[in-house]
This record gives structure tokens, C-alpha cells and sequence, in this order.
């Protein structure tokens, strides 16, 4: 009985999360500034995936020359370390390159995210979400630190999945938005 009702009580969670996140969904097709987006995935992926930290970074145009990133909570050193793991993209480019959101249970004790200072303990666990668009990689949302658990699970990897697809079409929507601007623009003139 009570492994029934510890069961129930996890899919009324991922359920509530997973209404959360529709929600989210039509939120962000109204944004219109790539930089508002990012801000706006960083605070949802944080919400719905119940993570103490997040952290998303975009790299948008045909030459990747457009590139934004924020973050949401509160981890100073960790912020610090992950903008300084930019300039060598070993975590970034590793998340980046993936196809499907992937855990990492301590990021202390992993090679690619050994380098990464964090605040506390609470921290150690990582979720990274690859964001693709038409099969290209587009940018990467880490989440750090499962709020009331040690570690992230497989319901947190679902609903990562499906923060992929919305961030993927919020930003290429805002992309597109800027571009039709620019060009208005250049054709006023």
C-alpha cells in the first residue's frame, strides 16, 4: 500500500510539472528578444525540472555568430566556472554535441565537469539538455542540484526532453523574429 502511494503521489508530481510546463510553452512563443528567451528558459527548465541551479547557453545563425546565455538561482562560483568553461567548451561542447539529455550523478567525480567549483554539496548533480532544431544543435540548458532529492531521475529526463523541443522553437521563433526586424529595417533605409 504505501509503495502504491508513493507511486501515485510521483505521477501527481510529474503530472503537475508536466501541466507546468505546457503552460511555459505558450509563454515563451510570445517572446520576442533572444536574450528575454534565455533568461525566461533558464527560470522554467529551473521550475519544472526542480533544479537549485540553472544554466542555459544559445548559439544561434548560420555561422553561430549569435550567441546568449543566462542563469537562474543562486551559485556564484558555479556561474563563474561554467562562464570561464566557455572559452574551452569541454562540458559546454560535450553537452552541446549530445542527442538526448543526459545525467551526471557527481559532477566532482566526472572527468569533463571535474573543473567546475561548486557553491555546496547540494550541487553535485547535473541533468544537461542538448536543445536541436531540424537536427542541429542549437544550444544546451544544465540544471544542477535536485531540489528535496540527491539526484535527478528519469521522469526529470522526460520533461527535459520536452523542455528541448519548446526552448528549441522559442528561440528559432525569436531567431526569425529578429531576422524579419533586421532586414525591415535594412529595407526602410
Amino acid at each position: 500500500v504505501a509503495a502504491e502511494l508513493t507511486r501515485a503521489w510521483e505521477r501527481s508530481s510529474y503530472h503537475t510539472r508536466l501541466m507546468n510546463l505546457v503552460q511555459a510553452g505558450s509563454q515563451l512563443s510570445a517572446m520576442v528578444e533572444p536574450a528575454a528567451t534565455t533568461r525566461e528558459i533558464a527560470s522554467i527548465a529551473r521550475e519544472i525540472l526542480q533544479a537549485r541551479f540553472t544554466f542555459v547557453q544559445i548559439q544561434l545563425g548560420q555561422e553561430r555568430n549569435f550567441t546568449e546565455s543566462a542563469s537562474s538561482g543562486d551559485a556564484p562560483h558555479l556561474l563563474e566556472s561554467l562562464q570561464e568553461s566557455l572559452d574551452s567548451e569541454s562540458l559546454i561542447k560535450m553537452a552541446f554535441n549530445a542527442v538526448q539529455p543526459f545525467r551526471v550523478r557527481d559532477v566532482r567525480k566526472y572527468s569533463s565537469t571535474s573543473h567546475l567549483v561548486i557553491d555546496n554539496a547540494v550541487f553535485r548533480s547535473m541533468l544537461a539538455i542538448p536543445i536541436r532544431w531540424h537536427r542541429l544543435s542549437i544550444g544546451v540548458i544544465l540544471a544542477f542540484g535536485k531540489q528535496n532529492e540527491v539526484f535527478f531521475n528519469e521522469n526529470d529526463e522526460s520533461l527535459a526532453e520536452l523542455l528541448s523541443i519548446q526552448a528549441a522553437g522559442a528561440f528559432e521563433s525569436t531567431w526569425l523574429q529578429q531576422e524579419l526586424r533586421s532586414s525591415l529595417r535594412i529595407t526602410s533605409l
